[in-house]
């Protein structure tokens, strides 16, 4: 296995006590195996700024296929909106808003949108109906997302995807919530994790994992 610290991106959200110059603090941390086919997605000198303040400024990066990379940074700092923009979720231009650079997705240059289906992303709060347990979460996003399939594929997804996700001793137990009592906090994340995993993307952004 291997691991590197790339060089740090500057990204950042000014305010009137810090310039985005102090918020240089991006670092992506790379943990990797042997080269593995697969995505790989480059953002350079991407700038963002929406009502005339500077939340990304001048970030470059990339993200490797078989790699799993990490971004740091206080909170605020832009995290969130670095990962919504080349994850396509983030309306780029309109009123108010101003973007520059380049973004790449398997070495094409285009709009984060155009590859935005390849990309899975988990919010950092999880939506998840709590009286529903995790194989039925689980199971619900699949028939929703694999009408093709016949019975015996979802139900071999299902099974690979509790069993890698270690959510098996916990799949006939309900969710909960502040009121009813459920699976483990790790539990939910995982299970969210694995409605994202349900259309085998290509890419998958985790925000606050």
């Amino acid at each position: 296995m291997s691991f590197h610290a790339s060089t740090p991106s500057s990204t950042g959200e000014a305010s009137p006590a810090t310039t985005t110059t102090d918020l240089r603090k991006f670092r992506s941390i790379s943990v990797g195996g042997p080269e593995v086919k697969g995505a790989s997605l480059e953002w350079t000198d991407v700038d963002f700024v929406i009502k005339g303040k500077k939340i990304l400024n001048g970030c470059t990066g990339i993200l490797r296929p078989g790699e799993l990379t990490a971004v740091l940074g206080p909170s605020g700092s832009g995290k969130s909106t670095l990962m919504n923009v080349l994850g396509g979720r983030q309306s780029l231009r309109g009123k108010g808003k101003s973007f520059s650079g380049e973004v790449s997705f398997n070495g094409k240059v285009q709009d984060p949108v155009n590859f935005r289906s390849h990309i899975a992303y988990v919010m950092q709060d999880d939506h998840l109906t709590a009286t529903a347990t995790p194989r039925e979460v689980l199971e619900m996003s699949a028939r929703l997302r694999m009408r093709d399939q016949d019975e015996k594929e979802i139900q071999a997804l299902l099974t690979d995807l509790l069993d890698s996700l270690k959510l098996t001793p916990c799949k006939d137990t309900v969710v909960g919530n502040g009121v009813i009592k459920g699976i483990s906090g790790g539990e939910r994340k995982r299970t969210s994790v694995g409605m994202e995993l349900i259309s085998k993307p290509q890419m998958i952004f985790l925000d606050e994992p």
